[in-house]
């Protein structure tokens, strides 16, 4: 007798490969007071400013497609400039602008990149508004902002900060964490005078816990009764996994051929050992099973799952019988 077993798979909400989380990241520098923050040499009335760092962003990411890369999200425009003469003007007549500098330090990994919570990278990008051009920031680096011919007030000097993190990035950190954080520095330099002014900012990712089961065949119980597959979780260190037979009923699985029926049963086992047979579609959903952590297990080389497919007895009819089980999984 010829038995064939189909299997297809779906992920929480959707019914195709992934769903991928929800993220969150807020981005925010401040000042003790928003009016700005400045340097001054005395004898030359020199002094570097940066005005208007105080504005908290927030936003919802969605990742959808593989590959991309999330949106930078702003801090709102800011002011930095490096000038001689009166800390406050309207116009070029008390005061003359001069060359700036801008750069970012703050958390870091031991390649030298920006990270979020010592583990996800996080790319900081300076918008400048004047030029419409975008800057990535690399650790403690300057980036020159030079005086413009004529122009000596903050509104003619307005910039942005830019907050990127890939899904790539996400998936392989492979973290079991929810909330992540990096704290960081932007400097202002008077390039000429040696002055700086300095702002902290903490920019934060939340993510929601998101699950992907992959890796399953159809099977044909002549040559094997089992197979191994991969449950890929992030945020989520435990989920719960349940079983639906097509052609089943509430106490038992079955596979079809015509009015012909034969009873199986689905064992599922991790390498926690966790264990679980399931019957039929009323089967409580069995929670507290432990994903991988590692995206598509590691290409599907160290897949974390297996099922194994049970008969019960010995039937003597002929054909080929097929049943289509839907394997459900959920972060706990």
């Amino acid at each position: 007798m010829d038995f064939a077993f189909h299997s297809v798979w779906f992920t929480r909400l959707l019914s195709f490969l992934f769903i991928f989380p929800l993220i969150s990241s807020v981005a925010y520098a401040d000042l003790s007071s928003c009016s700005g923050n400045f340097q001054e040499n005395g004898s030359n009335s020199r002094g570097v400013k940066i005005k208007s760092l105080c504005t908290s962003y927030e936003s919802t990411w969605t990742v959808i497609d593989d590959n991309i890369t999330l949106p930078g999200e702003s801090t709102g425009n800011f002011c930095l400039i490096a000038y001689q003469g009166a800390d406050s003007a309207s116009n070029c007549n008390t005061r003359d602008m001069e060359d700036a500098a801008i750069s970012v330090t703050g958390d870091t990994n031991s390649s030298g990149h920006f990270v979020l919570g010592g583990e996800i990278p996080v790319t900081i990008a300076l918008r400048n508004h004047q030029s419409n051009s975008l800057t990535p920031f690399q650790p403690d680096t300057r980036v020159l902002l030079p005086a413009i011919p004529n122009k000596c007030v903050c509104r003619d000097y307005q910039y942005s900060l830019e907050v990127t993190v890939t899904k790539t990035d996400i998936l392989n950190s492979g973290s079991t964490a929810v909330d992540f954080e990096g704290k960081f520095y932007l400097h202002g330099f008077h390039t000429t005078a040696g002055l700086q002014g300095s702002i902290p900012f903490t920019v934060k990712l939340q993510l929601e816990p998101a699950i992907q089961i992959s890796g399953l065949e159809d099977m044909n119980l002549n040559n094997s009764n089992e197979q191994q597959f991969c449950v890929f979780a992030i945020g989520a260190e435990t989920f719960s996994l349940s079983a639906r037979s097509n052609g089943g009923t509430k106490n038992h699985f079955r596979l079809i051929n015509g009015s012909s029926k034969q009873r199986y049963s689905m064992t599922v086992r991790d390498k926690a050992s966790l264990r679980e047979t399931y019957k039929g579609n009323n089967h409580s959903t069995k929670s507290g099973w432990q994903p991988s952590h590692q995206y598509t297990c590691n290409g599907h080389t160290a897949e974390n799952m297996k099922l194994t497919i049970d008969l019960y007895g010995n039937s003597q009819t002929t054909g080929t019988f097929s049943d289509t089980m839907t394997l459900t999984v959920t972060p706990d």
